[in-house]
């Protein structure tokens, strides 16, 4: 006898279980997604806001430097910039303060500036004028010749740098500096310095040679005729002495 057949019926499988092999994606409960959402846009949002308050202060400040408002720039960077870090801010203070006659205090500032970036050409010349401008002239010789190394046709810096050889009495050296600049610009003010270098070096005859053609590109400078009369006195010749101090 043939048995009856019986077909088997499949059993529905609870919602909750799962075949095995088979993995459903986690989705955040929609509470949780919510709050990172905002997380996020309050981050945005405080970074928005910080940037474009950075922009607000840096826009004032340099208000400031246009006015000439040089010690409210200053202050204004000591309250925003309190570490010193801000590279940029170092440059515009440094600035202020050159503006402001205060070189001591620039000076670090510059300094500061160029152990980021020891080949730029501005704090460099800058540093040095500073020195300069205090009278340490043997550290703005360092600087000025540093800044020659970069721009080795630099007349400024040829002219700067026998500026500080003069002020420091070494009048050879300013000669030789003052002479490279003379060489394609024989200005009022270089034929001076050259006459005022070999009169301290007692070249009486290249002095008055220099003194000359100073006081023919200016005959108002009193210092200069003065000057020049003694050393024709000095020479005996008393004719260009007389005619020189009638004419003046």
């Amino acid at each position: 006898m043939r048995l009856p057949s019986h077909k088997s019926k499949s059993l529905p499988i609870p919602s909750h279980i799962h075949p095995v092999g088979c993995q459903t994606h986690a989705l955040l409960p929609t509470a949780q997604t919510i709050r990172l959402s905002k997380l996020i846009l309050l981050i945005i949002l405080l970074f928005s806001y910080k940037l474009n308050s950075s922009t607000q202060e840096y826009d004032s400040i340099a208000i400031f430097m246009q006015q000439y408002e040089f010690q409210k720039a200053i202050d204004k960077i000591n309250i925003i910039d309190k570490s010193g870090s801000d590279l940029r801010l170092i440059d515009i203070k440094a600035t202020a303060l050159n503006g402001l006659n205060k070189y001591q205090e620039a000076i670090p500032e510059y300094e500061n500036l160029l152990k980021t970036d020891t080949n730029n050409l501005r704090n460099i010349i800058s540093l040095a004028n500073c020195y300069q401008s205090i009278g340490n002239n043997k550290n703005a010789q360092r600087f000025y010749k540093k800044a020659l190394i970069i721009s080795t046709q630099n007349n400024y810096l040829y002219q700067q740098l026998a500026n500080a050889y003069y002020q420091d009495n070494d009048f050879h050296h300013a000669i030789l500096n003052y002479s490279i600049v003379y060489e394609v610009d024989s200005s009022y003010y270089l034929s001076k310095q050259l006459a005022k270098c070999f009169d301290n070096l007692e070249k009486v005859d290249t002095a008055i040679y220099y003194y000359q053609k100073a006081f023919n590109l200016n005959q108002s400078d009193f210092q200069t005729a003065y000057r020049l009369a003694n050393l024709y006195k000095q020479n005996q010749d008393y004719k260009a002495a007389i005619i020189l101090t009638e004419s003046f």
